[in-house]
């Protein structure tokens, strides 16, 4: 398993907009391919989407950890409530996938 880090320098925006790109990636290889076999890779891809969405979490909890006033602490509940969306999103996406690949592997059968 890999672990994508996001560094001092790199743009959280940019991080998220990719991560949205791979996300967008992975859904069209996986449901415009409705006749032959299911590319495995598109395993990797979620796992790698998982690891840029947790390498986002953590620099934008390391970013907003360093000052605690009632405005830095309402910023880090909105990003926390936007972190459960992205992952519970990647998660329900990965789910999906799972089981449109089990139902193209049962039709092949």
């Amino acid at each position: 398993m890999s672990k994508f880090v996001i560094g001092e320098t790199d743009c959280l925006d940019s991080a998220a907009r990719n991560l949205n790109d791979l996300l967008d990636v992975i859904c069209e290889l996986q449901f415009d391919t409705t006749d032959g076999p299911v590319d495995r890779r598109i395993d990797s891809l979620l796992w790698i989407a998982r690891d840029m969405s947790a390498g986002i979490v953590d620099r934008t909890s390391n970013r907003l950890a360093h000052s605690a006033t009632a405005d830095s602490m309402e910023r880090i509940s909105n990003v926390a409530g936007a972190e459960i969306e992205l992952l519970s999103e990647i998660m329900a996406l990965t789910a999906k996938f799972q089981r449109r690949r089990q139902e193209l592997e049962g039709a092949a059968k």
